[in-house]
């Protein structure tokens, strides 16, 4: 059983707030000038008003339109250079977002390309993408291990369940407490992934018993969602409540990476995939890529 997508759990304001502490603690990236973050910074200061002053509540209901219209409301007030800054500062938020796996897409970059579809165009540089050490696998598990509380073995089972598949946040969070007595029980389970594409989940690996522990503290029936709204328990958690719960586990546990989120662990669960004998063809498989050229970028870390 799958549960649709539900409205974000931290408000626009939220995000954008966690965005700008981002820009203020470089820690493993290169920092941006001060310049640079008191320009994007008013930007965002700009760009929340806005979204206030439109009713706009969930960070999803940011598309192209919406981007146009507030960009446009600066037109007439601001040059061509001040408006192309505005727009780098949003491209670089909603990046963030969607680095973090808080959204789907940059709803800027249409705008982007279209530009350099107009210009010289080049070959975008590829980005490496981050993964966790085995000894940082180790001191994660072990702070989770410390809570043993009931959002502790959530947590807990959560981190464990991504570490083991691989799955999108939005692929976990459309599981049924079913499906997961289904992997516990040794069977395959099948998930509608990015694209709308049917895959199957087909075991689960090291960290299976913090999914176990979890379903024992939950009463809950086998069609809820294995991972639930706090207030409402027919609808899953929110995505960004996913992605805070996991960056805070990061934070505890002292690790410090370009990529503080839900989307980490499945990076790094790409890797584990490879370290243990998986060919690219079948972690390609496994994680739903469209091709083996994106699984590939993961042997660096072997």
């Amino acid at each position: 059983m799958t549960f649709a997508a539900t409205p974000s759990e931290i408000s626009p304001k939220k995000l954008i707030q966690l965005y700008r502490n981002w820009l203020r603690t470089p820690e493993t990236r290169e920092p941006y000038s001060e310049n640079t973050i008191l320009a994007y910074e008013q930007t965002l200061r700009r760009f929340e008003r806005f979204i206030e002053e439109n009713d706009i509540n969930d960070i999803k209901e940011v598309n192209l339109f919406v981007i146009r219209t507030f960009l446009r409301g600066y037109a007439e007030k601001l040059s061509s250079q001040s408006i192309f800054a505005m727009r780098s500062a949003l491209s670089s938020f909603f990046d963030y977002l969607h680095y973090e796996d808080i959204v789907d897409e940059n709803p800027v970059s249409q705008l982007v390309a279209k530009q350099k579809k107009a210009g010289r165009g080049g070959r975008k540089k590829v980005r490496l993408p981050p993964v966790l050490s085995e000894s940082e696998i180790e001191s994660l598990m072990m702070m989770l291990d410390m809570d043993n509380s009931r959002y502790g073995l959530k947590r807990r089972a959560m981190v464990g369940l991504l570490l083991d598949t691989g799955m999108r946040v939005s692929e976990m969070l459309s599981l049924a407490v079913s499906d997961a007595n289904c992997l516990l029980e040794g069977h395959a389970v099948t998930i509608i992934g990015k694209g709308n594409k049917e895959r199957r989940i087909p075991y689960l690996g090291h960290y299976a018993e913090t999914l176990s522990a979890y379903l024992e503290i939950i009463s809950l029936p086998e069609n809820a969602p294995l991972f639930p709204d706090r207030i409402n328990k027919e609808r899953p958690m929110g995505r960004s409540s996913v992605y805070l719960a996991i960056n805070k586990a990061l934070r505890q546990a002292g690790i410090a990476k370009p990529q503080k989120g839900p989307h980490l662990l499945r990076h790094t669960a790409a890797s584990i995939m490879l370290k243990e004998g998986n060919t690219t063809v079948e972690v390609r498989d496994a994680l739903g890529h469209s091709s083996t050229a994106i699984t590939e970028t993961y042997l660096h870390a072997i």
